[in-house]
């Protein structure tokens, strides 16, 4: 006779789920600025130019960015479980393709394959906190979650320049694949989409198109968006890219 999980069980396994899923999220965050301190190397193992490099920073946006509605679609009619875990095998073997570019063209679809792999990072994990943790809870576990995960950010500066001083920028993707591929080993298994008293719910779920409807016909919706979309587009342009080479090309700042 199988055993009936403790609530002290269960709350351990929601906050294992909390952190497995914060280092999905770290990676997210990290790969998305990671252009900006090895450009310079970039820009010679690749023989790239401007218009290139800024190519090859926005493939993974590009790539993050059309994967959000059928990633919603597939949340509410797949599971987070099997959605993050599929994504994220696309984006460790982005990684590897990334490092081993030998030619623009590879090294961008590597950035696209690993913007596909990063782009449920976030929403996945929203999805199974909700499921996991009381709703009182979820703002604060909410933010808690993104404030750990926009540590990435900063991974991406100072602690890449040494791991890509110590390992070429090759080395240094090849490892951060590596750590990629042994989060999705514990995403696989120690996650699970909803608490055992919640798998055998009878409650129907909504039409997933349906859901996606009422959210367009929302006004507000698309001032949030649109104002999204030119806030965080400007922050990325300079902080995911541009601000890196100013400040090491044209001020003489150090990659460190």
């Amino acid at each position: 006779m199988l055993k009936t999980p403790t609530p002290r069980e269960i709350s351990h396994r929601a906050w294992g789920i909390f952190w497995i899923g914060s280092l999905g999220f770290v990676l997210s965050m990290f790969y998305r600025l990671s252009i900006t301190v090895i450009s310079p190397v970039l820009t010679r193992d690749l023989n790239l130019n401007t218009v290139q490099l800024s190519q090859l920073s926005a493939a993974f946006f590009y790539a993050f960015a059309f994967s959000q509605i059928p990633i919603g679609l597939a949340l509410d009619s797949i599971g987070p479980r099997t959605v993050v875990i599929l994504l994220n095998v696309f984006g460790l073997a982005g990684a590897v393709f990334f490092a081993s570019a030998q030619t623009v063209g590879q090294a961008y679809w590597g950035r696209f394959l690993i913007g596909i792999g990063m782009s449920g990072n976030l929403m996945g994990m929203l999805t199974l906190l909700a499921a996991w943790f009381p709703a009182h809870r979820f703002a604060t576990i909410g933010g808690l979650f993104v404030g750990i995960g926009s540590a990435g950010s900063m991974l991406a500066a100072t602690p890449l320049a040494l791991l890509a001083r110590a390992f070429g920028w090759r080395g240094s993707f090849l490892l951060i694949a590596m750590l990629n591929a042994l989060q999705v080993l514990a995403f696989l298994i120690f996650v699970r989409n909803r608490p055992p008293e919640k798998e055998n719910s009878t409650t129907s779920r909504a039409n997933p198109w349906k859901g996606l409807w009422l959210v367009l016909k929302f006004p507000s919706y698309w001032w949030i968006s649109i104002g999204a979309f030119f806030r965080y587009g400007c922050l990325t342009a300079l902080q995911g890219l541009w601000a890196g080479p100013y400040l090491i090309n044209g001020l003489g700042f150090s990659t460190l």
